[in-house]
């Protein structure tokens, strides 16, 4: 019976062992789980600092384009509107020099079709011959499109780093 006493004993001792050893584990556990809980949360943070500088430098980006995009139309309508203008007064002078040449060829008196004489030469300098009726610039803005496929490749392909064994 003491045999029986001491291989009980010895039993009753190991399991008490064994009982420390899986309160211990579940300690080690239990902060394994908040230290997963708050590494997973400064993951997530630097996550959010990453992308949210990513976002900044597209939104940078996307003004100084845009801003490029609109100096150029303002460029191209600066210019059209010029071309505009020199047509509506070369129109308009033209229109002028019509109806006074009109006029002189109803002057029946050679004396007086002679006072108009170099209206001849006042039609032929007229501005209308001298202006061009090509638009100065296009109103094509495709030099100034953007194609993302590269870099939106890219961006798909982001990973995570590569970390030591996390023991998954």
């Amino acid at each position: 019976m003491d045999e029986q006493r001491e291989t009980l004993q010895r039993i009753v001792s190991t399991l008490a062992n064994k009982n420390d050893e899986i309160h211990n584990f579940i300690d080690m556990l239990n902060h394994t789980i908040k230290n997963v809980q708050v590494n997973s949360s400064n993951a997530i943070s630097e996550l959010d600092e990453e992308f949210d500088g990513l976002y900044s430098i597209l939104d940078e980006m996307k003004g100084s384009m845009a801003n490029t995009i609109q100096q150029e139309e303002a460029r191209k309508i600066q210019a059209l509107q010029d071309q505009l203008s020199q047509c509506s007064n070369a129109l308009e002078s033209s229109e002028e020099l019509l109806e006074l040449a009109a006029q002189s060829l109803d002057i029946k008196d050679p004396v007086e079709f002679l006072k108009v004489e170099n209206i001849e030469r006042t039609v032929t300098m007229a501005s209308a011959f001298r202006i061009s009726l090509k638009p100065k610039v296009s109103d094509s803005m495709t030099h100034l499109m953007v194609d993302f496929a590269l870099e939106r490749r890219m961006l798909q392909a982001v990973k995570f780093l590569p970390g030591k064994n996390s023991m998954q």
